[in-house]
C-alpha cells in the first residue's frame, strides 16, 4: 500500500479536504473509512466451525480442546491476514452469547487495524457453528 507525504497541502479527491499526507491517495479519515468498510465486509457473512462434547463441556478444532474465547480471536486474527496481509493488530473478545438456534454462537468482538499506518477500529460480530 503506497503513502505520500510531502510538506504541500494535497486534496482528497473523495471529501475534498485539504491534507498533507494521502494514503493510497485518499486522506487518512477516507482511508480509515474504506478499510473499516472492508473489515465489516469481510467478517458480515464469516462463520467458522468446531466441534462439541457435552459430556466433557469443551469445544474442539479437529482432535484438539481450544478455548471458545482464543478460538475466536485466532479465527479473527486468520481473517484479517487473509484480507490485509500482515499487519499490526489487537483483537479482544467482548461478550460470547448463544442464539436460540442450538448448535450456534455469537461472539462480539473489539477489533484494532493498523494498515498504513492508520488505526480503524470498530465491533465485529464472528457466527461459530458446533
Amino acid at each position: 500500500m503506497k503513502e505520500v507525504a510531502s510538506s504541500r497541502s494535497r486534496f482528497c479527491p473523495k471529501c475534498g479536504r485539504e491534507t498533507v499526507k494521502l494514503v493510497e491517495g485518499l486522506c487518512e479519515e477516507c482511508f480509515a473509512a474504506r478499510i473499516k468498510a472492508e473489515l465489516f465486509r469481510c467478517f458480515r457473512s464469516s462463520q467458522f466451525e468446531l466441534k462439541y462434547c457435552k459430556g466433557c463441556d469443551s469445544f474442539f478444532k479437529g482432535k484438539e480442546r481450544v478455548d471458545l474465547e482464543t478460538a475466536v480471536e485466532n479465527f479473527a486474527e486468520r481473517m484479517i491476514r487473509r484480507l490485509f496481509g500482515d499487519v499490526k493488530s489487537e483483537i479482544a473478545v467482548s461478550k460470547i452469547e448463544k442464539l436460540r438456534e442450538k448448535d450456534k454462537i455469537l461472539a462480539s468482538l473489539d477489533v484494532n487495524v493498523w494498515v498504513c499506518g492508520v488505526k480503524v477500529g470498530g465491533r465485529i460480530a464472528v457466527i461459530c457453528l458446533f
